[in-house]
């Protein structure tokens, strides 16, 4: 199930989506103004939705900045692995990352996004013990080694 939200404590925005026991969001902590918007690329984590702890949050970058959106986009939620697309976690890298959690509080960055993905929803299809299977703006396959 995916409900929309706003976990932010000001200005910002996120999708939330239940996961783990509880509940994650992705989405930006937003600055400036509407001509120069600045935002922060953040994830986090609630187990009751009302109380959410930041469990990600990205250097803060300018709308456009090199390609990178100032928000965490696209993301897709089946039993037991969770993916998020969105920047890198360097605000000068010019392409996008795959962010993954088994437990929607710890995450890790699992490989470089398909072109578009993050600016596209992404749907769980499927999964198996070691893989979530997506559909965007292809079908793919994500894997996170354990450990």
């Amino acid at each position: 199930d995916v409900d929309a939200g706003q976990p932010t404590d000001g200005d910002g925005y996120a999708n939330i989506a239940a996961f783990g026991g509880g509940y994650f969001a992705a989405g930006s902590n937003m600055s400036g103004t509407p001509r120069h918007r600045w935002g922060r690329p953040t994830i986090w984590w609630s187990a009751d939705a009302k109380h959410w702890d930041e469990v990600v949050e990205l250097a803060a970058r300018r709308f456009g900045h090199r390609g990178n959106g100032i928000s965490f986009g696209g993301f897709a939620a089946t039993k037991g692995l969770a993916i998020v697309a969105g920047a890198k976690r360097s605000a000068l890298d010019a392409t996008n990352s795959l962010y993954a959690s088994r437990d929607g509080r710890a995450w890790s960055t699992v490989g470089d996004a398909p072109p578009g993905a993050p600016n596209l929803g992404l749907v769980a299809i499927g999964a198996d013990a070691d893989a979530i299977y997506v559909q965007g703006n292809a079908l793919w396959r994500v894997t996170v080694r354990r450990g």
